[in-house]
């Protein structure tokens, strides 16, 4: 098999996907920490830079109860620092808080905004039965909407009873919707529980959906991540009681819920990890593993066998862990190539994805994922056993090779509304003896999650084997289109002739 001599030709995808939310015009602007106590009433307020506030001097909530209006944090964070040497430090001093934002969270919308930092992290003790950093509970009739909002936060409950924990707050019984929003740090067990009544409630955004009181409330999570661990401080063993630990929501309290009551979590990534269950050996109930709820977006629900008046729907769609990505992604490459018409001319494959890619990118930042297509002769491929690149450099082939053609910042077709983008990577510059040779071509995408540079290869249809393609099969079809345009046959011409014109 003659070498391949081509030129890399790819219009590939942008990777910049950022959420851009309008901010209200008229806003309140808000510069400081005194600022945060004047938001108040239905209005709407908006930071024009950084908060710091004060752990020296500051009161918790930092934002009163009953504001209803809406909070634009203007891409800003509130962070904490220490009033006499100005450093940003954690929150470790203060306890028993119950939210350090809001204690009930009433707000319309809250977006664009950052609570703490990844080195001022909020860090407190609670005895609280809810808890939070951005609340200790959603109490409105009205759906409350975080938009591009980040909290981080490292929490121990103190309690030996009844708990619910959330990074954004411990429990809600209403309407809440999260878009691009994420969750850092952890929630810990500080104490042994001994109540043989106690249930034990933990999620990285919120511990407890309960709709009792309320008629098709929806909780909705989309483009989320969750990056929270669920731990106890020691080894402890609780004895007859329920705990229920996930990425997104500790348990749905189904046993009351309305009919109508749903939750909605769609392109998401949950690094939520739970060792709560084995700690040497120990587990929470030896003789019996209902009493465990975990799982990687929500822990269960609550008594659902005791449902007397409906239960909640709950829909999962395009949601991933780290080990489940390439599902999450749906990510595929075509099972039809083109001619590209555009001197030079060659063959051009077409990847499509969709999915949580957007959520990657905003997870892990644009530099940390790439993308691209890989593009070989059909039997290098049979040849390798496997259409990876790391099959395919195992061949150590002298007289074929590869091409690894990489993005170039630009989607060839998108479709924003619905999440999906396609990318094409081809060959050109094909040599004439080459023109009946069958080329294959499957994406990829590289990302490196902080372990080291992991690849997802995009699926495509097996029934139909590796997507393979000549340039001369692929110019018959155009000249025997009716639709192709006379430039388009001559530009194909030349792969019929068998020489150059």
């Amino acid at each position: 098999m003659k070498k391949i001599l081509a030129i890399l030709l790819c219009l590939a995808m942008l990777l910049c996907i950022t959420p851009i939310v309008a901010t209200a015009e008229g806003a309140t602007e808000i510069t400081n920490e005194n600022g945060l106590s004047a938001i108040t009433g239905s209005g709407d307020f908006i930071l024009t830079e950084d908060i710091y506030v004060d752990l020296t001097t500051a009161t918790f909530p930092l934002i009163a109860d009953g504001f209803t209006g809406t909070l634009d944090g203007g891409n800003h964070s509130i962070i904490f620092k220490d009033k006499v040497t100005g450093e940003l430090k954690n929150t470790t001093s203060v306890t028993n808080i119950e939210g350090m934002i809001f204690k009930a969270c009433k707000a319309k919308e809250i977006k664009n905004l950052t609570v703490g930092s990844a080195d001022a992290m909020p860090t407190f003790t609670s005895s609280s039965a809810n808890v939070g950093v951005m609340a200790k509970v959603v109490n409105d009739g009205v759906a409350t909407v975080f938009r591009n909002v980040t909290v981080y936060g490292d929490i121990t409950t103190k309690t030996n009873s009844n708990v619910n924990i959330g990074l954004f707050f411990g429990k809600t019984g209403h309407q809440v919707k999260f878009y691009d929003c994420k969750a850092i740090g952890s929630i810990k067990q500080g104490v042994a529980v001994t109540s043989s009544t106690a249930t034990l409630r933990y999620g990285g955004f919120c511990g407890l959906f309960d709709p009792s009181s309320q008629k098709s409330m929806t909780l909705t999570i989309e483009g989320c991540v969750s990056e929270v661990s669920i731990s106890s401080t020691k080894d402890y063993y609780i004895p007859a009681l329920r705990t229920y630990a996930g990425g997104f929501l500790g348990a749905i309290n189904e046993a009351s819920s309305s009919i109508g009551d749903e939750m909605f979590i769609k392109n998401s990534l949950s690094y939520h990890i739970s060792d709560l269950r084995n700690r040497n050996d120990v587990r929470l109930d030896k003789d019996n593993d209902s009493r465990y709820n975990v799982g990687p977006f929500y822990g269960g629900t609550m008594s659902p066998d005791n449902v007397t008046s409906g239960e909640t729907t709950i829909t999962t769609v395009n949601c991933a862990t780290p080990d489940t990505l390439a599902e999450g992604l749906a990510f595929t490459t075509d099972n039809e190539a083109s001619v590209r018409f555009n001197s030079p001319t060659g063959i051009r494959f077409y990847n499509s994805v969709s999915g949580l890619y957007g959520t990657l990118v905003r997870a892990l930042g644009a530099e940390n994922v790439k993308m691209g297509t890989i593009i070989a002769p059909k039997q290098l491929v049979e040849n390798a056993g496997a259409f990876t690149k790391d099959a395919l450099d195992a061949l150590n082939s002298t007289t074929a090779t590869y091409l690894d053609v990489e993005y170039r910042n630009e989607w060839y077709d998108s479709d924003e509304a619905n999440n999906s983008y396609t990318y094409v990577g081809g060959v050109a510059n094909i040599l004439e003896e080459n023109y009946t040779l069958e080329y294959c071509g499957i994406g990829y995408i590289s990302y490196n999650d902080g372990t080291g540079w992991k690849t997802i290869y995009a699926s495509y249809d097996e029934g139909t084997g590796i997507p393979a393609f000549s340039v001369r099969a692929l110019a018959e079809a155009v000249t025997a289109d009716p639709n192709a345009t006379a430039a388009e046959k001559a530009a194909v011409a030349k792969y019929l002739a068998g020489d150059e014109q």
